[in-house]
């Protein structure tokens, strides 16, 4: 055990750093604890005197239990299993064996600032023969799937060692798109945290930083270029969920072939997220919600979620509003992350033909009926529209 340990746990040793400091004083004590300026420009520290002798005694029994919990859970952590249980796998092995059942491959960009884990699907032949039908160039488009935050922290005030979540909702989703596709892996995700330059930073307060944005940039770049079936990517789509929304808007005021851009439970304005929950401010990330907003030849579909609590749709409808070309879905009964399935075909049919579905009776149900309303429908599309993506 850590000599720090032996010294915290000694009974006498609380009081004896207390009174040394002065913050604990027998001969005169006070009526009521005090701040002192000084400590508070410098450390924050609140600077306790105490009415009795008996306080000290009670901090001594507070600091033996708590050495006894750290302890504890140091020897666990030495185990190896204060991460993850003994039975269960890395989450980033998870995430592996997730995408190699849905038949993608896994690799490795390197953007020159970090090592992106890539997953990628290519289409197969029909898609490819039948996608002609939707333009000359459909079959140049790049779908570009980016995940939520994942784990940033183990919990409120411990960060996590590797921040991959194991709940993949843009993997899943990507598995339903028959398009050539590619999940791309953030910065020290994946796997790759205890890479060389990877710091914890990276995955809390500067998860959304121009450093971050500018890697993700030049690894969808190479990407466009190392198509196996075209030399090259004409047009990019993004989809982002929660976090990845906020970097899919950040990503595509950089990337002039962003054509259009999904957005699932979207983090599109970080100040009136953290404000909300009370969290930490993410000094060192962009906002979308204070950028130029895109230009008006980019797509955008945002889909939110009333019943979400971690993304409430409010927080988000003035960023929305500011977007020229933004089209809202609001479903009363989905959350942050269900039921987003549901309604992906109906996406991937937008992102195809532009054009908004007509609604049956069963979903209308679901949907906010004022969202119904402002949809355009082109009527001499609806064969197209009914159209699954399986079936291409």
């Amino acid at each position: 055990m850590p000599a720090g340990f032996l010294f915290c746990c000694d009974e006498c040793a609380v009081s004896r750093i207390f009174t040394k400091r002065g913050w604990l004083n027998r001969d005169n004590p006070p009526a009521v604890p005090i701040e002192t300026k000084k400590q508070k420009s410098s450390s924050h520290l609140i600077h306790f005197k105490t009415k009795s002798a008996g306080l000290i005694s009670s901090l001594n029994r507070l600091c033996q239990k708590v050495c006894v919990i750290v302890a504890a859970a140091l020897m666990t952590a030495c185990n190896g299993s204060l991460l993850f249980m003994k039975d269960q796998e890395p989450p980033a092995k998870y995430v592996d064996a997730r995408a190699i059942s849905f038949g993608m491959q896994r690799s490795i960009e390197d953007s020159g600032l970090f090592r992106h884990v890539v997953y990628s699907k290519k289409p197969s032949a029909e898609t490819v023969e039948l996608a002609q039908s939707f333009g000359p160039h459909f079959n140049d488009r790049l779908h570009v799937y980016i995940e939520g935050d994942g784990v940033a922290w183990r919990s409120r005030f411990i960060i996590s060692r590797d921040p991959t979540s194991r709940n993949v909702l843009m993997l899943d989703l990507m598995a339903m798109d028959p398009a050539h596709s590619l999940y791309l892996g953030r910065p020290c995700y994946l796997g790759q945290a205890d890479d060389t330059d990877c710091e914890s930073t990276l995955w809390t307060y500067e998860r959304f930083s121009e450093t971050v944005v500018d890697s993700m940039v030049a690894a969808i770049r190479a990407r466009a270029r190392k198509s196996d079936y075209r030399k090259s990517a004409r047009e990019i789509v993004l989809f982002g969920h929660s976090g990845g929304a906020a970097l899919a808007m950040l990503i595509a005021a950089r990337l002039p072939q962003v054509s259009a851009v999904v957005t699932v439970a979207g983090n599109l304005d970080t100040k009136a997220w953290v404000k909300h929950h009370g969290y930490t401010p993410l000094f060192g990330s962009l906002n979308p919600a204070v950028q130029p907003p895109l230009s008006s030849r980019v797509r955008q579909l945002h889909l939110v979620g009333a019943r979400d609590s971690v993304i409430p749709p409010e927080l988000v409808e003035g960023s929305i509003d500011r977007q020229p070309t933004a089209s809202v879905w609001r479903f009363d009964d989905y959350t942050h992350n269900c039921c987003w399935k549901q309604q992906w075909p109906l996406v991937l049919n937008w992102v195809r033909t532009g054009v908004s579905p007509v609604f049956s009776s069963a979903l209308e149900s679901q949907i906010d009926v004022t969202v119904i309303q402002n949809f355009r429908v082109n009527q001499a599309l609806q064969s197209a529209a009914a159209v699954a993506p399986d079936s291409w």
